[in-house]
């Protein structure tokens, strides 16, 4: 099937398949896509004042964000095989742009989380098929080096974007952070359309079949291989989520920290978790994984249990909660990696499917934890601890099977980009 993709933007000038240009027009996309992730996370306790609104509520602009994601995620990779990946990626960038602005001027909650949930449909487009462009354009070593400086511009965003969001919170107030996200991603989609070519050609595309997709991913759910390590993930990496959305209403609100010394506070966080996948995409080929694992894994371990332990006993502090918080995120790293690998490795025939499923759940579960914590917080982190220890624990259990088996760093060549 042809698809008007092919002839719509015949005005544009797209750059030739294979110009070097074309992975920095994505890394450009992919910067304004995982700002969206942290850049605004600083101004919510001015967000929640202006719309004097709750906790509770303001945990669902990352609900309803990750929900839109999960939606999304089950469908627009398979689209982009049908269809073309430029016209899926166009789509989706609008809708994100689209979301973005209506976050801009929303002068109720309502329409502001109505934003939140559009920019997540959107997002989930760009966030899935860059990588589905790159693995059109190249393969082998040169996949893995474009991939390799992708993933480390992006870990180097999402240690930035906190510590700038804070400023333009505290210079230019709340409506900035995502007047910056919506103006980053209309130049993302401006670049796209006018420069990015189509890289799918028609005789490889593969007809849509909702049917095969659903049979595909009930294979997955079914499969207790893939589920494991996919649900072990999730359990993993969600406390980390949910403590970022928390610590600004915490720090701020709760513990009265001024803007500047929450910046610091909050991004070491992030700067943890970015320069341990830096890490991991340059050097990863050559470390002991299966080791790395079990030593992140009882990271992870030590760390949830100091934090609830803190929640229960000790009171609120920024120092001590950041420095525990810091151990985690350090400690999730490789396993969060080695376990995606291992996920969308038992598939081969579906790995396109297994990624897009994994996103999804991985989204939905976030969604569903940040929600959780926000009908849970208390302006205490007591709450907050527990639901760490909780998940934690939950990833343990079905983790510990895979600790057991070995891990060679070199199987990362392949999946360079699994680290986002």
């Amino acid at each position: 099937m042809e698809f008007m993709s092919d002839k719509v933007f015949m005005l544009t000038r797209p750059l030739r398949i294979g110009s070097p240009a074309i992975p920095f027009l994505l890394l450009l996309l992919s910067v304004a896509v995982w700002t969206e992730m942290d850049l605004f996370v600083p101004s919510l306790p001015e967000v929640m004042r202006y719309f004097s609104t709750t906790e509770q509520v303001i945990q669902w602009t990352f609900s309803f964000n990750f929900f839109g994601f999960f939606v999304s995620s089950l469908f627009c990779g398979a689209l982009s095989d049908a269809l073309g990946r430029r016209v899926v990626l166009l789509a989706g960038t609008a809708l994100f742009v689209l979301g973005s602005f209506f976050t801009v001027g929303a002068t109720q909650i309502e329409f502001f989380l109505l934003g939140r949930l559009i920019q997540g449909i959107g997002v989930s487009a760009p966030a899935v098929i860059t990588m589905a462009i790159m693995a059109d354009l190249y393969e082998g070593v040169t996949f893995v080096r474009w991939t390799s400086l992708m993933n480390s511009m992006i870990t180097t965003t999402m240690a930035l974007a906190p510590m700038v969001g804070a400023y333009l919170t505290q210079y230019f107030g709340w409506r900035s952070n995502f007047a910056v996200i919506a103006v980053c991603a209309l130049i993302g989609f401006i670049l796209v359309f006018l420069f990015v070519p189509e890289t799918l050609p028609q005789h490889k595309r593969k007809p849509f079949h909702a049917r095969l997709l659903v049979a595909n991913y009930k294979r997955l759910l079914m499969s207790k291989r893939f589920m494991n390590p996919m649900m072990g993930m999730c359990f993993l990496i969600t406390p980390y989520f949910i403590f970022m959305g928390v610590v600004s209403l915490l720090f701020i609100n709760e513990l009265k920290l001024p803007m500047h010394e929450y910046v610091y506070y909050q991004g070491s966080i992030v700067a943890v978790f970015a320069v341990g996948s830096l890490m991991l995409s340059i050097w990863g080929a050559k470390l002991d994984l299966s080791g790395l694992m079990k030593k992140g894994i009882l990271a992870c371990l030590v760390s949830a249990t100091g934090l609830v332990i803190h929640g229960l006993f000790l009171a609120d502090s920024a120092l001590s909660l950041t420095g525990l918080m810091a151990l985690f995120a350090a400690g999730c790293v490789v396993p969060c990696m080695v376990l995606y690998m291992r996920a969308v490795s038992v598939y081969p025939e579906l790995q396109g499917s297994s990624s897009a499923l994994f996103q999804s759940i991985r989204m939905f579960m976030l969604a569903a934890g940040t929600a959780i914590a926000g009908s849970a917080y208390n302006g205490f982190y007591a709450p907050i601890g527990m639901m760490t220890g909780v998940s934690v624990l939950m990833a343990v259990i079905l983790v510990l099977p895979i600790l057991k088996e070995k891990t060679d760093g070199k199987e990362l060549s392949g999946l360079a980009q699994a680290g986002h």
